[in-house]
């Protein structure tokens, strides 16, 4: 007649089911965050309705016109991988090279002399 107690007790939806934890929360907003970029990246041609004969004498990765008229005359590209940190060329801390390898007193951490050398300069002498 009813459904037996354990079928009931697993089979019934908890308050607990329609909760997300941060987790899934960010995996799910995640996973439609990549199906926006994927459909931008496919535009208004996907692979499948490539049907015109212009399509198909481009190869996919070749450069379109644009959709606008250019207005940049010049463009700088600065490409810095593997330059110094901001600790090395802004701020230098004498003191790390007193705990260079020794423990830091207050602090778990051990110093680290910065490689450079600095010398003083301008108003402010840093």
């Amino acid at each position: 007649m009813y459904p037996d107690p354990e079928f009931l007790r697993n089979h019934t939806a908890r308050p607990e089911d329609f909760l997300q934890t941060r987790r899934q929360f960010l995996n799910r907003f995640g996973l439609g965050l990549g199906t926006l970029g994927l459909a931008t990246l496919l535009g208004e041609n996907p692979v499948g309705a490539a049907d015109t004969p212009e399509n198909f004498a481009l190869p996919p990765l070749a450069p379109r016109p644009a959709p606008l008229p250019a207005k940049a005359r010049h463009v700088v590209h600065i490409f810095a991988q593997g330059a110094p940190s901001q600790v090395d060329t802004w701020d230098p801390k004498p003191a790390l090279s007193r705990f260079d390898g020794k423990t830091i007193p207050g602090s778990a951490g051990v110093g680290y002399a910065s490689p450079f050398l600095f010398t003083r300069h301008g108003r402010s002498g840093i």
